[in-house]
């Protein structure tokens, strides 16, 4: 996967901040796994639609856990 040009990282990386500022306001607070997945799309190590399915699977296996 192609990494992303320095001006392309540096708005990937504003507008996860501004999305996370938000979400922050709103009571939530990001998990270190998705935010390293945040910082793995930044990098162009990930696509968004990776960071979309690894952040579904987390809360599929989360609730899967809390039903047990």
């Amino acid at each position: 996967m192609p990494q992303h040009t320095n001006i392309e990282s540096a708005e990937l990386r504003e507008h996860f901040a501004q999305a996370h500022a938000s979400s922050r306001l709103e009571g939530h607070i990001p998990a270190p796994a998705y935010l390293a997945d945040c910082e793995a799309v930044i990098a162009g190590r990930l696509t968004l639609d990776q960071l979309q399915e690894r952040s579904l699977a987390r809360a599929k296996a989360r609730d899967l856990a809390a039903r047990r």
